[in-house]
């Protein structure tokens, strides 16, 4: 496998005039990724990216036109791992498979039945245990939770009527989001899993009139959690979270 061949070739501060040195503390920045041989010419410490020859790839299934995807790295290993739909002939179902350092291990499936699973996401906290999130298409859309333990034993999913997830971790703790539907519009709910699974609470964020979708995120930035959304047509719902509670949702512009 080559390593490190898609690098970061330009970075962009919107702060005028920042040198290579500041980068490290401006807060936007765009980031132009290219392809290069060799060292990387910007320095800065981002984590490798694997350019895969062929037949190093996990195995995506049937259809490889379009199969969302999602990356984590393991902070143990410092390896990938993916998440992805993987068509089964009737529908899709949600796979993962990890680079161990010299190949893809073989793909686990975390999901399985008639309908579609979709949209996973991945992410890994501090203690290197694995979280994946997703949805179920279909009459009474559900949101699934997987998680893999720091021995490499994945879990019973856990799920809650939903859809659209998105989930980050801080620290220790994972959260998770997603939109579900209400009188009158749509609910977004948090999910915290403390400790890695030493608790499980569930409750409201914010509601949003209309139909949706949201499109809910979370960035975790310098140790501190927000949650942002779509609150109506025109304008972008925010919150942080603090301590153990978010605060006053607020909207722009």
């Amino acid at each position: 496998m080559k390593q490190i061949h898609r690098k970061p070739l330009l970075i962009a501060c919107l702060l005028a005039g920042a040198s290579l040195a500041a980068l490290a503390t401006c807060a936007t920045f765009i980031l132009v990724n290219g392809m290069v041989e060799g060292p990387d010419p910007i320095p800065l410490g981002w984590p490798a990216v694997l350019e895969a020859t062929q037949g190093e790839t996990p195995d995506f299934g049937q259809d490889r036109a379009a199969v969302p995807t999602a990356i984590a790295f393991d902070p143990r290993t410092g390896n990938p791992a993916v998440v992805w739909e993987h068509w089964v002939g009737e529908d899709r179902d949600i796979a993962f498979s990890e680079w161990n350092g010299s190949r893809w291990d073989k793909t686990v499936f975390l999901s399985a039945g008639t309908q579609d699973d979709v949209d996973p996401r991945i992410v890994f906290d501090v203690d290197g245990r694995a979280f994946v999130a997703w949805w179920h298409q279909g009459a009474g859309p559900r949101v699934f939770l997987a998680r893999r333990d720091t021995g490499g034993t994945w879990l019973p999913a856990e799920e809650w009527p939903g859809s659209r997830p998105a989930i980050a971790t801080l620290g220790h703790d994972l959260h998770l989001v997603f939109e579900r539907a209400v009188s009158g519009g749509l609910e977004i709910t948090h999910v915290v899993v403390a400790d890695g699974g030493g608790g499980v609470s569930l409750s409201p964020l914010v509601r949003v009139r209309g139909a949706g979708p949201t499109h809910v995120g979370l960035l975790v930035q310098a140790g501190r959690l927000w949650a942002y959304w779509q609150h109506t047509p025109q304008q972008i719902g925010w919150s942080e979270y603090v301590g153990s509670s978010w605060v006053a949702p607020a909207s722009l512009p």
